[in-house]
C-alpha cells in the first residue's frame, strides 16, 4: 500500500479538486505555493476569530497523511503565535488532491499578522519541508 501510495505522488498529474471546477477562475483563491491552494484567503486581507481557512493541496511536496495534510499557524505582527490548527483532511487523503480545512481562534489587539503553513514531512528530512507565510491584517 505504501508503495502504490508513492507511485501515486510521484507520477499522477494534478488536476482540479474535486467539487471545484471553478477554482481557476475564482479570484478569491491563492495559490499560496506549487501544490497548496488556499481558497478562501488571499495576501492582505483583513481576518477575524474565528478564522475558517479552506483549501487543497495537489503535489509539489504538499500531500496527506493521516488524515491532514500540514498545519496553519497564526502570528501578530510581534511575531507572538495566536494559535495553531492541523490542515485536516476533508476529502480522502490518499489521493493526489486532497482538500482541507483548519479552524483558528485568537485575541489579538495587533493591527496584522501572518498565516503560516508547514506542510506534513513524514520523512524529517529538512530538504522536504515546506513552508508558506501569508500576511493578513486583522
Amino acid at each position: 500500500v505504501v508503495i502504490v501510495y508513492i507511485v501515486v505522488l510521484v507520477y499522477a498529474s494534478s488536476g482540479l479538486p474535486p467539487h471545484s471546477s471553478n477554482s481557476a477562475n475564482n479570484n478569491s483563491s491563492t495559490e499560496v505555493k506549487k501544490g497548496l491552494v488556499v481558497e478562501n484567503i488571499k495576501e492582505d486581507d483583513a481576518v477575524s476569530s474565528p478564522l475558517k481557512i479552506t483549501g487543497y493541496v495537489n503535489g509539489g511536496g504538499w500531500h496527506g497523511l493521516e488524515g491532514q495534510v500540514g498545519t496553519a499557524s497564526l502570528y501578530d505582527g510581534n511575531n507572538n503565535l495566536l494559535d495553531i490548527e492541523p490542515l485536516t483532511a476533508t476529502s480522502e487523503w490518499m489521493t493526489t488532491t486532497v482538500r482541507f480545512e483548519a479552524n483558528l481562534e485568537f485575541n489579538t489587539t495587533a493591527s496584522e499578522g501572518k498565516l503560516v503553513f508547514k506542510n506534513e514531512n513524514a520523512s524529517g528530512e529538512p530538504a522536504r519541508d515546506k513552508t508558506f507565510v501569508l500576511p493578513v491584517k486583522f
